[in-house]
């Protein structure tokens, strides 16, 4: 079931092509919108609070100063923030032609394009690391594709909600929040004088296991249960025999997903020279079954 559409919004935006079909996805606290910017004559991502929360308002603050501090051009950048007509905070983002990496997991891009993207998104972590943030919430949902003028897909690495600096700012917010199944064992914990890029890092290598394999490779919802996951990394890949991949790849992604974090790459940088590294790929390259084809499900965009 859909949610309702927002009551009020800022008299620049109106929800295209209708408030039935502006959908894009919602979370726990806050649901997304494509609306057309009418000052611009652009179609933007508006991303509103499902009610106005003091705390709710100063934790999208903190995603807009945070997202504020960083231009590059995998990290999506923030076109408007501000307050609806009836007091809930909204940010606004360009809105990515080809959706969402988890909308396109079920039947990948060839490794060429999936080599790429994967540096792109590490690009755009390195650039995070670099100005002392971490995103910490790195999920294929997170990671939009953008079709350029040159028919190329671009990532954009998406939503700082929960994202820190690594400065020391945000130490009395001891929460921990996120996706389980993509969280490092430091997150799970909650030992914040752990987190690092590496804990980043772990993320990104629970990506590229996910979108090659079909499976997470810690797949417990319960932080407890995670911890103990965390603990038996895998050793393999098994990558779906459809997906030609490096021969190689399985010895750099199984590093990323290391119980201690000094056991991981330790920069973003470290990861892309790796992925770099790997010659051309071997194997699979066939059909998607016709009977997976059909099967495919349609997901709804996390916030």
């Amino acid at each position: 079931m859909l949610p309702e559409p927002p009551d009020s919004l800022p008299p620049r935006y109106r929800l295209w092509p209708s408030p039935e079909e502006s959908h894009l996805g919602a979370g726990g606290a806050a649901s997304v919108w494509r609306v057309q910017d009418e000052a611009l004559g652009l179609l933007v991502a508006l991303k509103v609070l499902k009610k106005a929360s003091n705390r709710m308002h100063a934790r999208l603050e903190r995603e807009a100063v945070l997202a504020s501090r960083i231009v590059h051009p995998n990290v999506i950048a923030l076109h408007d923030v501000g307050l609806t007509p009836d007091g809930r905070s909204y940010m606004a983002f360009p809105l990515a032609s080809d959706g969402t990496m988890l909308e396109v997991a079920p039947r990948v891009p060839p490794w060429p394009e999936l080599q790429a993207l994967f540096i792109q998104l590490l690009q755009a972590l390195a650039a995070m690391h670099a100005r002392g943030i971490l995103h910490l919430d790195v999920k294929l949902s997170n990671l939009l594709l953008h079709r350029t003028s040159t028919g190329m897909r671009q990532l954009w690495l998406a939503d700082l909600g929960v994202a820190r600096a690594l400065t020391g700012e945000d130490d009395d917010d001891k929460s921990v929040v996120g996706t389980v199944s993509y969280m490092a064992s430091e997150r799970l914990t909650g030992q914040h004088h752990l987190w690092c890029p590496a804990t980043d890092l772990f993320a990104v290598g629970a990506v590229i296991f996910r979108l090659l394999t079909g499976h997470l490779p810690f797949p417990a919802k319960d932080p407890a249960e995670g911890v103990q996951q965390r603990m038996s990394p895998p050793t393999s890949m098994s990558v779906r025999p459809w997906i030609a991949v490096p021969e190689r790849l399985g010895e750099v992604v199984l590093p990323m997903l290391q119980f201690d974090p000094r056991s991981r790459y330790d920069l973003a940088t470290d990861a892309i020279r790796a992925l770099q590294s790997l010659g051309p790929p071997e194997g699979g390259g066939g059909t998607l079954p016709p009977s997976l084809t059909s099967l495919l499900p349609t997901p709804t965009l996390e916030v």
